[in-house]
C-alpha cells in the first residue's frame, strides 16, 4: 500500500490501522513513525551500488505524483489509528 524503493513490508494499510488499534485497547501509544518516500538512490561506491542492485528488488519506474498519491491515501488511512481519532482510548486524553 505504499511506493518506496525499499522493502515495505508485507501488511496491508487497514491491517495495520487495526493492530494499531489492538495497541491502544491495553497501552499508550505516544508517538509513532510513518516512512514511505521513494528517493533516488546515488551511490559513493560501486560496492555499495552493487550490493543495492544486488539486495533490492527490482521495481518499475513510478511517476513520482503517482507515487506521492499512493503513499497519501496509505497515510489517510493510518493516521486516525496513530492520533487515537475514534479508537478506544486508555490514555486519558479524549477530545
Amino acid at each position: 500500500d505504499a511506493i518506496t524503493n525499499w522493502e515495505n513490508g508485507r501488511f496491508a494499510t487497514e491491517d495495520v490501522a487495526w493492530a494499531i488499534g489492538k495497541l491502544r485497547q491495553g497501552a499508550c501509544i505516544v508517538a509513532g513513525d510513518i516512512c514511505g518516500a521513494f528517493s533516488a538512490p546515488q551511490y559513493a561506491r560501486r560496492a555499495q551500488r552493487f550490493a543495492a542492485e544486488w539486495d533490492h528488488p527490482k521495481l518499475p519506474a513510478m511517476a513520482a505524483a503517482r507515487a506521492r498519491d499512493v503513499n497519501r491515501a496509505a497515510l489517510d488511512k493510518l493516521w486516525p489509528a496513530l492520533t487515537n481519532r475514534d479508537q478506544h482510548n486508555t490514555c486519558g486524553d479524549q477530545d
